[in-house]
């Protein structure tokens, strides 16, 4: 599962995303200190979940959603964490991406 940003400018979206949570702009996620993406929310389920940048290619980032050891996530769980960043990316970051390809928890 994972969420496959297809962007000629991927550095630079990475970049965009921590500044705009840093600069308070987005206020609905925050950034770890390991780069991760925290959705903020009144919900402790989401107080285990990031979404990780584990690949920036030249043309994409694929960010993986991560669920600590012992919160037990369903499908829709995930579904819901990448869905939720997928509306921020697609919220404020549509001039800097071409195309978003969510896949599935298997």
């Amino acid at each position: 599962m994972a969420v496959i940003v297809i962007t000629s400018q991927p550095k630079k979206l990475i970049e965009a995303i921590k500044s705009e949570i840093n600069d308070s702009r987005i206020d609905t996620w925050s950034v770890d200190k390991d780069g991760d993406f925290q959705h903020n929310t009144k919900s402790q389920q989401w107080k285990s979940a990031w979404m990780r940048p584990k690949t920036i290619g030249v043309l994409m980032i694929e960010l993986v959603p991560i669920f600590t050891k012992t919160y037990k996530a369903s499908a829709m769980d995930y579904g819901v964490l990448q869905g939720r960043f997928v509306e921020m990316l697609i919220g404020h970051f549509s001039e800097l991406i071409d195309n978003v390809i969510v896949t599935p928890c298997n």
